[in-house]
């Protein structure tokens, strides 16, 4: 993800688009350049997926007509001055020849966080499933824990709750990490993350084994002198 006034942002636009003219004509000239040709190895940025971020005020110039601003990441000076509708089109028409570079609007993603107390959040995943801050983990699925209730009042299923338990511990194995949100059965915890880290209220309360984090009194505390029952994280 490169900023739309960044003094490379033109390159960066068009590096992909520039890169896949360079397979055609290779491919027209007889080199190998099906997926897992010899020769498509030549070809760069083919597993990456570049996004340009604007802000509100990149895409107001672009709809005003008006001048835009390249700046020095570390001195903040203005490098050029081009119009903002130059680089939209760049990113439209580059976007039309090879599908990159995508758009990440950061004011509205940043104006929609969840968690801002966190840190602001710079991008997403590679694929933009998921947006949420730095070094956070990419999850592209969830659970409605509602789905493990019998019915209204009658307790969790257990045999439901255990079977996705089984899945999730298979994809912890395959993985090597899972993230889960728990109410508050450590046996169960204990069977999907070793060592587990517990959270609550966005503080990391313990970290270590299932027992020892059974012992662990700010967790006790958590659980069952604050009511915060369905407010604990549990990560691994």
């Amino acid at each position: 993800v490169l900023d739309a006034d960044h003094p490379d942002i033109d390159d960066f636009i068009w590096c992909k688009a520039r890169e896949e003219r360079k397979a055609r004509v290779l491919k027209d000239a007889g080199f190998d350049m099906d997926i897992d040709g010899a020769d498509s190895a030549s070809v760069q940025y083919q597993n990456a997926n570049n996004s340009v971020r604007v802000t509100d005020e990149f895409m107001i110039a672009v709809e005003n007509d008006d001048t835009w601003e390249l700046t020095a990441r570390t001195s903040d000076e203005v490098i050029d001055t081009v119009r903002a509708r130059d680089i939209f089109r760049s990113i439209a028409e580059a976007a039309w020849e090879c599908a990159d570079p995508g758009l990440q609007y950061d004011t509205t993603i940043n104006r929609w966080h969840t968690t801002p107390n966190a840190g602001r959040i710079n991008a997403s995943n590679p694929c933009s499933e998921y947006v949420h801050v730095d070094n956070s983990s990419c999850n592209l699925a969830s659970l409605n824990l509602l789905a493990f209730l019998d019915e209204v009042g009658a307790g969790v299923n257990r045999t439901l709750l255990n079977t996705i338990g089984d899945a999730i511990v298979r994809l912890n194995k395959e993985r090597g990490y899972t993230f889960c949100v728990i109410e508050h059965d450590m046996d169960f915890i204990a069977r999907l993350c070793d060592p587990v880290i517990v959270m609550a209220e966005g503080k990391v309360l313990a970290e270590g084994s299932a027992a020892h984090i059974m012992e662990n009194e700010a967790v006790i505390e958590a659980y069952l002198g604050r009511g915060l029952k369905n407010k604990v994280k549990v990560a691994g």
